[in-house]
């Protein structure tokens, strides 16, 4: 365990400097930004900001063991038993030897689960010193009934070997290295959306050179002589680099010949119809 670098400074002083927010998780040092496409020129730049809030400093965690106690549900000031009882639960980790009240930064501890049967549902925590010891610690799940009935319950409930990420607490003094590694976790993800921004260029128009359409179609002697889902290859440098292979979703075909396209990559097109308007001048 160690404290925290920022731990006896103000909650207010540090926040940011020269208005840039400090506590928001960056690119790791050294990767200021990342191009689309490399070696870009200064004016083919069109600055973006993609937010991936999926990624923060977290630890994954496991359950060791659980406890389920059955107690009476009470009404009223008075407290009279209804003669219901509802599941408590109580979950036992080993990740968080050591872990106290001090620890806690929020009005509460949560705790989201990654696997099991209570996957992707998040709970308020009840941290339990009196049953944690040097070993392990415990903590009792607070029943949430924002998912359309009381969880958990005796079917919807936490089980050992479940996965789970706990939210609210000072990372900072358990684990070190977490914002080293989601800012590693970060770079990933937005290299990988690069990728897929170069490879999937989305659906776009595009007008048909006029006089090759119209000595197309005089040709042909069919104004609407272009085959249903016809893949033609885009040329547009400002856009990607080499060729893309394109099928046209839809066609706008004026009398006057004046066409324009609608066009997504190939590789991403569902079987749909094309269709075909016209217009009269």
């Amino acid at each position: 365990m160690k404290i925290p670098i920022g731990y006896f400074n103000s909650d207010v002083d540090g926040l940011t400097v020269n208005g840039v927010v400090q506590r928001r998780l960056m690119l790791p040092e050294g990767t200021p930004y990342i191009d689309v496409y490399p070696d870009m020129s200064p004016d083919e730049v069109i600055e973006s900001i993609v937010t991936f809030d999926y990624v923060y400093p977290r630890k994954v965690l496991s359950i060791s063991s659980v406890e389920e106690e059955m107690i009476d549900v009470t009404e009223g000031e008075e407290k009279k038993p209804t003669g219901m009882k509802v599941p408590v639960y109580t979950i036992k980790t080993t990740g968080l030897v050591g872990f106290d009240n001090s620890y806690v930064i929020s009005e509460k501890l949560t705790i989201t689960f990654q696997t099991g049967k209570l996957a992707g549902l998040t709970f308020g925590l009840t941290f339990l010193p009196e049953k944690s010891d040097n070993t392990s610690t415990c903590f009792e799940i607070v029943a949430n009934e924002d998912y359309g009935g009381r969880l958990p319950d005796t079917v919807m409930k936490p089980e050992a070997g479940n996965e789970f990420v706990m939210a609210g607490y000072d990372t900072e003094y358990v684990f070190e290295n977490l914002v080293t590694e989601a800012e590693e976790e970060l770079k990933s993800e937005a290299e990988k959306y690069a990728e897929k921004i170069r490879n999937n260029i989305g659906t776009v128009s595009a007008k048909l050179m006029s006089d090759w359409s119209k000595a197309r179609n005089e040709a042909r002697r069919n104004t609407l002589s272009f085959r249903c889902r016809p893949e033609g290859n885009g040329q547009q440098p400002s856009f990607f680099p080499s060729p893309v292979l394109c099928v046209c979703l839809a066609m706008n075909l004026h009398l006057t010949f004046h066409g324009i396209l609608l066009c997504i990559p190939s590789v991403k097109v569902p079987p749909i119809p094309v269709l075909a308007h016209l217009k009269t001048r």
